[in-house]
């Protein structure tokens, strides 16, 4: 029983459209998953994710992130800690991106990585 992840999240919504994961995925907790947000760029992604690992997840807790390669920047905020089947750390969380697509708000799913102690982001999806 219990609450889906997206249910959890995006309250019934699926957190990524089906072609976001590689065929045979299995899907936001899979390791080295090219989230594909649309026109982010992999630069931007990591900036997000060191943004994330800044933050606690606690109300109220946010950190900005900016990316000098892009111009992008954004504000990661709403920070959920969600347990992983595999055991490791992972949060949930919106974001907005301020590029040169104009202001787009995010919701992803970001996990520890135990080899570096970074979050990778492991999906993202435009929010409601």
């Amino acid at each position: 029983g219990g609450l889906t992840l997206g249910a959890l999240l995006l309250g019934g919504c699926s957190l990524t459209e089906p072609d976001d994961f590689p065929t045979g995925s299995p899907g936001p907790f899979a390791t080295g998953v090219d989230p594909k947000p649309g026109t982010l760029a992999a630069t931007d992604i990591a900036a997000i994710g060191a943004a994330l690992a800044t933050t606690r997840p606690v109300v109220g807790s946010e950190a900005l992130w900016e990316n000098p390669v892009t111009g992008s920047a954004g504000r990661v905020t709403e920070v959920v800690r969600l347990p992983a089947p595999d055991g490791r750390e992972c949060r949930s969380f919106a974001t907005t991106v301020n590029g040169l697509g104009g202001l787009t708000a995010l919701s992803g799913i970001g996990c520890r990585d135990a080899s570096s102690d970074q979050f990778i982001i492991e999906g993202l999806a435009p929010r409601a």
